[in-house]
């Protein structure tokens, strides 16, 4: 608007990156169709999904917190390079994706079982060193949780352990944040359904005060499932 020009030209960066978020929705979602055939395929998948949206939510929390405290627009304009849907993804997560879009397709061309793309997909997600950027100021922001609750440096350590679990095992298949499965993930526990134990050493995240009765007005982290 402030430069008056309405030809071509001075859309070609919107579109390249409308097209750059349909060109990825369409191997999100045409893999999440190859991946039906078995669950433990689609349970794989479904960390390939997580791992781009729950990471990039919290890198636009965290600027969204920045902006708010500093004023500071640059805080709104993300810094990965060369991303395959959004600017605040996590800088590794292109490769893995395109990686894990291999390993679908390739079972949907029968070079390899159900059983082994989804091995291969969670070995994949193993060896991703992401990490998860949460931040206390952030979730304030994002009103999940509020200034005088409790949430230490030490807490943050096992909250994003706790994410980093859920993220890359097969042991949790409940992915919809609520108080319940976040504590339980920070414990390292499976889902109750499920009727197994971790291998894992586990650990009890004390629950600060108010977020158990703020559960059901918390929004939930695959609302754009």
């Amino acid at each position: 608007m402030a430069t008056d020009k309405f030809d071509d030209e001075a859309f070609l960066s919107i579109d390249r990156q409308q097209q750059k978020v349909l060109d990825y929705n369409d191997d999100l979602v045409n893999c999440a169709f190859i991946s039906w055939d078995d669950f433990d395929l689609w349970n794989a998948w479904l960390r390939v999904f997580g791992l781009g949206t729950f990471l990039e939510e919290f890198h636009l929390m965290n600027g969204m917190s920045d902006y708010t405290h500093t004023g500071d627009p640059s805080c709104l304009v993300g810094t990965t390079q060369n991303p395959v849907f959004c600017d605040f993804e996590d800088p590794d997560y292109a490769v893995f994706f395109r990686d894990s879009v291999e390993v679908a397709e390739a079972y949907e061309a029968s070079r390899l079982t159900s059983g082994d793309a989804a091995k291969r997909i969670f070995e994949m997600a193993n060896e991703y060193a992401f990490p998860v950027p949460i931040r206390k100021d952030a979730l304030v922001r994002a009103h999940w949780m509020k200034e005088e609750d409790q949430l230490t440096e030490r807490d943050l350590g096992f909250v994003r352990r706790g994410f980093r679990w859920a993220l890359t095992t097969p042991l949790t298949r409940d992915v919809v944040l609520s108080s319940a499965t976040f504590f339980r993930w920070c414990a390292r526990r499976p889902d109750p359904h499920l009727g197994v134990d971790s291998d894992s050493h586990t650990r009890d995240l004390k629950m600060p005060q108010r977020w158990g009765r703020r559960e059901e007005r918390r929004p939930s982290l695959a609302s754009r499932a």
